[in-house]
């Protein structure tokens, strides 16, 4: 299964800086932001193809909800995360 969340470097300045002004973690950062997007634009949010930015463990990432998110890509995608999946894509 896919364990790496690979974001743009735009996403990734803005994590930056966001955990320098904050003092949060950008994986505390990121699950902020994931939520925000999933409140916005629900199951539309646009794919993007720029993962020139960091990375973050998908366990760092999502803590305890793991598997709630292996349950909402099923829900919103139509598919299961397979083996040969390398990356999720993450918009900003």
């Amino acid at each position: 299964m896919a364990d790496r969340l690979y974001t743009s470097s735009e996403a990734d300045e803005i994590l930056s800086s966001l955990r320098f002004e904050t003092r949060l973690e950008k994986a505390v950062l990121a699950r902020i932001a994931f939520a925000v997007s999933l409140v916005k634009d629900g199951k539309n949010v646009p794919e993007s193809a720029n993962f020139s930015g960091g990375e973050l463990k998908r366990p760092t990432f999502l803590a305890l909800m793991n598997y709630l998110f292996v349950a909402y890509w099923r829900m919103c995608m139509g598919k299961a995360i397979l083996p040969r999946m390398r990356f999720f894509p993450i918009a900003r």
